[in-house]
């Protein structure tokens, strides 16, 4: 099988990531790296440490979505795996995902489990076993934060795949166009996952196979400006792409909530210009935006029911901690006013 790994500039994560990937049992591993332009040591060090791995060279950071593409379309192989460069993988990690593709005819991905590199009693915690979506118009990866059994049951249906680590068939990741480049990073694998669905595959997770990943290693995580300028946008982009008109109307209104809130953050974590450029962005995207879900839904073979069913009801727990954010900035505002000497956190408690 095939597996796809994205760089950019990970020259120092790349060595740990090969070794896991080559040591794989019980599948024969062929890893392709796609560099983004790396500007530290990736491409020396590919070609002289690992000769006989593939190397394709973008030259420039075109963007994790757009690197997979690459990378999918050059392999041989029926399955093909998704890979970050920040993560290791257990050494059944691949031919577990392979056997639950192939006990399920109608799976066009497979997630598995991604491991936090940090332990609770002895235990690792999990930061996604595939991912969730929610009314609210937001992925959510799947039992984060909770102990990882190594049996942790057998395999399910999961709305979608965390693009860390996860498994496709070439025919099935190319039938529904792939990831789009557009969004560049982050939520790309939650769009593609609603396109699975539509055009009538389906996400399983294999809950034995499972990879450590060094969170956002490369990206510098949701805290930096570039990330949630794209993290904003992209979700924004993800639910107005993929939502048939009766739910995209039914549930505005949560996702007005859930972008206000987040707003709320971005005032007390100092990111508020990179907040309003992404609406800014999804503003000047709407004929990209109302062309792809004409595209999408118009080949959509999923019925109502079948889609609601695709959903998280209920309150996310990002939500949840906006909105706990949300009331210390006013318990801290009413101190203040009242002659408090509160101090404002960064993540919007007091103290």
């Amino acid at each position: 099988m095939a597996v796809v790994i994205p760089n950019w500039n990970g020259a120092a994560m790349l060595p740990d990531c090969l070794e896991s990937v080559l040591g794989q049992k019980g599948a024969v591993a062929e890893p392709i790296v796609v560099d983004n332009g790396s500007e530290d040591e990736s491409v020396d060090l590919l070609r002289r440490d690992y000769p006989g791995v593939a190397l394709i060279a973008l030259g420039e950071n075109t963007g994790f979505a757009h690197a997979v593409n690459v990378g999918v379309a050059a392999a041989d192989t029926d399955l093909v795996a998704v890979m970050n460069n920040d993560a290791t993988a257990d050494p059944l990690w691949l031919s577990r995902m392979a056997d639950v593709m192939n006990s399920h005819p109608k799976a066009g991905a497979c997630a598995s489990v991604v491991l936090q590199r940090r332990e609770s009693e002895g235990r690792p915690l999990i930061d996604s076993a595939g991912h969730d979506y929610s009314t609210w118009g937001l992925g959510e990866p799947r039992m984060r934060g909770c102990k990882f059994e190594a049996s942790s049951g057998a395999p399910q249906k999961v709305f979608g795949v965390s693009g860390a680590a996860c498994l496709f068939r070439k025919d099935a990741f190319l039938a529904v166009g792939g990831f789009d480049r557009t969004y560049f990073a982050y939520y790309e694998d939650i769009d593609l996952s609603f396109r699975l669905w539509h055009f009538g595959y389906e996400i399983w997770l294999a809950p034995d196979a499972f990879v450590w990943h060094e969170i956002a290693a490369t990206s510098g995580g949701s805290s930096s400006p570039w990330a949630r300028r794209l993290i904003v946008r992209n979700s924004l982009r993800a639910f107005l792409e993929n939502f048939p008109t009766r739910f995209l109307i039914r549930y505005s209104p949560l996702v007005f909530i859930a972008q206000s809130l987040w707003l709320s953050q971005a005032v007390a974590t100092g990111l508020v210009r990179p907040q309003i450029a992404a609406l800014i962005d999804v503003v000047s995207m709407r004929d990209r935006i109302r062309k792809k879900r004409r595209d999408v839904l118009g080949r959509s073979l999923l019925s109502e029911d079948e889609f609601r069913r695709l959903l998280r009801s209920g309150v996310p727990r990002a939500i949840g901690r906006r909105i706990r954010a949300a009331q210390s900035m006013q318990r801290a505002r009413a101190l203040f006013s009242s002659g408090g000497t509160s101090r404002i956190m960064r993540d919007g408690s007091t103290e």
